[in-house]
């Protein structure tokens, strides 16, 4: 008994001090983009730089590294991308920076919710990641959230809404874009999955002219 209570003593410390480890990691994200933004005539200008750098990093981060770590921060930043756009004196191509900005990364909130198996967050985040993107007038946000709508159906066992959600996609993504290129070899892949042989030779055909 005596071990199990200090077993769980144990964890709980361990699980407070991750947690006081990653809050602290969230200010120093949201302090850095606070100082760095202040104090300059081109605010938002320069606001949508760290963002736009935020997003590759996320990008790149979210394939080696737990959902769970990276969530904290990207919701953080997300907010902070939020706050921004409420404010008022933007011009059009500031306010259209900010919006992509804002989109791409609720597409990532949408895979690392995905990740972490919430796929109801996922869908919502998906949801906003397009209005932006329509919003924006920026077609390539929309094409990569078709691709995170279509693994979430791949990996619920619905192959066939898979397969629509990537032509559809492939449809919105520019020609010529990763996302584009992508969407088609996760069609190729959906198909195989349903054992249907023609259309998944017709979709590595698309996926080859797309890379």
């Amino acid at each position: 008994r005596r071990f199990h209570r200090h077993h769980g003593r144990a964890e709980t410390a361990s699980g407070a001090a991750a947690f006081d480890t990653v809050l602290a990691s969230r200010t120093r994200v949201r302090q850095a983009l606070e100082i760095v933004t202040s104090g300059h005539a081109d605010t938002l200008g320069v606001a949508t730089d760290c963002l736009n750098e935020l997003v590759s990093h996320y990008a790149d981060k979210l394939s080696v590294s737990s959902p769970a770590e990276v969530y904290g921060d990207l919701l953080d930043v997300r907010l902070y991308a939020g706050g921004l756009l409420e404010q008022p004196g933007a011009s059009a191509p500031q306010r259209a920076g900010l919006i992509v900005a804002a989109g791409q990364l609720s597409n990532l909130l949408a895979i690392a919710t995905s990740y972490l198996g919430d796929h109801e967050s996922a869908l919502i985040w998906c949801i906003d990641a397009e209005r932006r993107s329509c919003e924006s007038g920026y077609r390539d946000i929309a094409g990569w959230v078709a691709l995170t709508r279509a693994m979430i159906a791949y990996y619920q066992g619905r192959a066939s809404h898979s397969v629509e959600l990537a032509i559809n996609g492939q449809g919105v993504a520019p020609a010529g874009t990763v996302a584009h290129a992508k969407l088609a070899a996760h069609e190729m892949r959906a198909r195989a999955m349903l054992g249907d042989a023609e259309g998944m030779t017709q979709a590595k055909r698309r996926a080859a002219r797309a890379m």
